[in-house]
């Protein structure tokens, strides 16, 4: 059978908009590589463009450093949000739509990979993408 290669439409819970934002010049860099990762926090924010965004705080196993990454609820990033999910240990196959909250991603356990990029004339460690972990969760 022919897989459907469409996204879930991802609809957002009702949740407080927090003010706090990561402070990048405080987190020690994290070094490149695959890393298993446990959800510290979740913070939602406004994008540049007006969509809603979660900064998603990390905590790599075995390491001090911490790491975030950024979730954007449009169009174009559904596919971010379906992979950090599924790395997360969120089933929605067959789900034509989804609702995300903050609360539905804390405490979870997934896998990262980091890579280095430059930002601000600053080196930082990124979330280059989320990866399918089967590990017990």
């Amino acid at each position: 059978s022919k897989k459907d290669n469409t996204m879930p439409t991802v609809r957002l819970g009702e949740s407080e908009t927090a003010t706090k934002h990561v402070d990048w010049d405080k987190l020690p860099l994290l070094p490149e590589g695959s890393y298993i990762v446990r959800v510290s926090d979740v913070i939602e924010t406004q994008s540049k463009d007006g969509s809603t965004q979660f900064w998603v705080e990390l905590k790599a196993r075995g390491q001090d450093e911490r790491l975030s990454d950024h979730l954007t609820f449009n169009e174009k990033s559904k596919w971010r949000i379906e992979q950090c999910l599924r790395s997360l240990g969120v089933d929605v196959s067959g789900a034509d739509e989804f609702d995300v909250t903050p609360d539905l991603l804390r405490g979870r356990c997934g896998e990262v990979s980091v890579l280095h990029e430059e930002w601000g004339g600053k080196t930082k460690a990124g979330v280059k993408e989320w990866l399918a972990w089967d590990a017990v969760r």
